[in-house]
């Protein structure tokens, strides 16, 4: 998803609020609208925050879980605050944003992380603390090598470059099982 769609989504949810709480006597419950925001929050495409726990260093991204740093329901009752004080859209929006980000983890980690959200912890730096977990920086690793006759190449953008083909048009050659482009391989690192 693009950066643009991500900030079109954040602003729908940040006017959905305004509606919401300008309509909350006919709803019934703040605690409804809440549910929603933080439900909204759940549905939002993630922002990478570019930090993985230690533990994933040698795990592919697919094997890592995002883990929300700032849990939905606090997030939702912040949201609902700026809206209750009379907030901007846009400033909601940026509100919405900063809460949709991810840190990289492993399952238990995100796992063991609940225990420590919510309590009597200043920040999520020291929830990670005091879960033990120390985060790096992320850095996407390659899972194959990519071999074309004899020349070999790290990443997939590399051989694409050389062939003067799209990435997309790259992969197709290297799958693909056609007698013409035998001579593609990739192999699992």
């Amino acid at each position: 998803m693009t950066c643009e769609k991500k900030i079109a989504y954040a602003e729908s949810v940040a006017k959905m609020a305004k509606v919401l709480y300008e309509n909350v006597n006919e709803i019934g419950s703040s605690k409804m609208i809440t549910h929603a925001i933080a439900e909204a929050l759940f549905q939002a495409v993630p922002i990478h925050s570019g930090l993985m726990s230690k533990e994933c260093e040698d795990l592919p991204a697919a094997k890592m879980t995002k883990e929300h740093f700032f849990p939905r329901k606090k997030s939702a009752d912040l949201i609902m605050e700026q809206v209750k004080n009379g907030r901007s859209v846009n400033r909601i929006t940026n509100i919405i944003l900063s809460r949709t980000r991810v840190h990289r983890v492993t399952s238990i980690q995100n796992h063991y992380l609940r225990k420590f959200q919510g309590g009597n912890y200043a920040n999520w730096q020291e929830e990670y603390a005091a879960a033990g977990i120390e985060l790096i920086p992320f850095e996407r690793k390659n899972a194959y090598t990519y071999t074309v006759e004899s020349e070999q190449f790290s990443t997939l953008g590399e051989a694409a470059k050389k062939y003067g083909l799209t990435p997309d048009g790259a992969r197709y050659r290297f799958v693909s099982k056609s007698k013409k482009f035998s001579n593609w391989k990739r192999e699992k690192k």
